[in-house]
């Protein structure tokens, strides 16, 4: 998704920051193309309200106060447009991960119930700590499921892994065992960070380009609707 870069708009906003995801690729992409077009309409419509803003600067017929809400009003469309979208991509983005691990650790799961997977837990478990991460490493890269898979099942203290070192194995089993599926893990997840970050940015930018803080906007506001209730009388 091709979209100029605008200096009056944060970088950070902009769709190419999907393409930058570990894991983004032409097999990946398609999974977070909704990420990548919330960020779209998040960078253009930031650019639009500040072409708005120069627009009304014309408009001889209001006072600065007068152009200044006229842009937040589109501004707020634009938050609220935005915003939305964020929320739906957030969404499909966390039901897509759920997915996605769901089908990563079934053969994990399942391997849990093989008859000598305790003995391995034990067996690893009995080994010096810091020998533990190699042994499991080793059992993964050479392809012993068996080993592999009753290590990372159910939780790390079971073979006395670190829950961080847990989780890293299981990473590495995932790479090893179904890299397509990992990889669409990781730009998944990659994604929804992304945006989680970048929400509060929106706000922000907006403000920026409308070029004055909500609460003045509110006070502009309230005094206009004083005045509109004077002239009604």
């Amino acid at each position: 998704m091709s979209v100029q870069i605008d200096t009056r708009v944060s970088p950070s906003l902009h769709p190419a920051n999907v393409a930058n995801l570990d894991g983004y690729s032409d097999a990946t992409k398609g999974y977070v193309e909704g990420a990548e077009r919330a960020l779209h309409e998040a960078y253009t419509g930031v650019a639009a309200v500040f072409d708005a803003k120069e627009a009304v600067r014309r408009d001889l017929s209001l006072t600065d106060a007068g152009r200044t809400m006229k842009v937040d009003d589109m501004a707020q469309r634009v938050f609220k447009k935005v915003a939305a979208l964020f929320d739906t991509q957030m969404a499909n983005l966390t039901k897509g991960i759920s997915q996605s691990e769901d089908k990563l650790n079934a053969p994990v799961n399942a391997r849990a119930a093989h008859p000598i997977a305790a003995e391995i837990r034990t067996y690893i478990r009995s080994m010096p700590e810091s020998d533990r991460p190699g042994f499991v490493f080793a059992a993964i890269t050479r392809g012993d499921l068996v080993t592999a898979e009753a290590a990372l099942a159910g939780p790390s203290y079971l073979c006395g892994l670190t829950p961080e070192g847990h989780a890293a194995l299981l990473r590495k089993y995932h790479e090893q065992a179904a890299p397509e599926e990992a990889a669409k893990l990781a730009v998944m997840q990659g994604a929804l960070k992304l945006l989680g970050n970048r929400g509060g940015m929106v706000f922000t930018a907006l403000e920026e380009a409308v070029g004055a803080h909500p609460d003045a906007v509110r006070r502009m506001r309230e005094a206009k609707a004083r005045a509109d209730k004077a002239l009604a009388v």
